[in-house]
């Protein structure tokens, strides 16, 4: 199977509806991301651990600190003891949690820190412009209007004294 088709069967299978966790599989946090693959994650006992990333997602779907994940208990190795078997978007955290399979140790944690972070900036923006960039003067068309009509005066005393002093 080529990239191309894999990364669109990897993307389809992520866009569609997702089941609640089934069996051993939990649903945990990224904490951050270690290399190789690696992701520290919290689950909803609060317990901190390393899972990976199977090859499948890899350079197809993008995980960031605050992402929600189900993972599936691996048994190989202390230090990794989880793999990733889906990666939740937003609309998939409202599904589970409209479907009571949402674990109450991140309902405190409300929206992602990516989130909370995006919103910000966003608000900044609204609310005081960026402040990485210099203020653009808006000119309205009453001042432009103004100009104009400025312009057109002084014209006009110059036709006039250009008339007088040539005859």
């Amino acid at each position: 199977m080529s990239s191309k088709t894999k990364r669109k069967y990897v993307y389809q299978e992520h866009m569609s509806e997702v089941a609640p966790p089934s069996g051993d599989q939990t649903i945990a946090r990224l904490l951050e991301t270690r290399g190789n693959n690696l992701h520290q994650v919290e689950d909803a006992n609060g317990e901190v651990y390393l899972v990976s990333m199977p090859n499948k997602f890899r350079r197809n779907i993008w995980v960031r600190r605050g992402t929600f994940l189900i993972l599936e208990p691996i048994a190989e190795g202390d230090k990794v003891r989880a793999e990733v078997v889906r990666v939740l978007s937003r609309e998939h955290v409202a599904e589970l949690r409209s479907a009571g399979a949402w674990p109450e140790r991140f309902d405190e944690v409300g929206s992602t820190a990516a989130d909370e972070a995006a919103d910000e900036l966003q608000n900044l923006d609204l609310e005081e412009g960026n402040p990485n960039r210099p203020p653009v003067e808006v000119e309205t068309d009453s001042e432009l209007e103004s100009e104009s009509e400025e312009d057109s005066e002084s014209d006009g005393d110059a036709d006039r004294s250009g008339s007088e002093s040539g005859m």
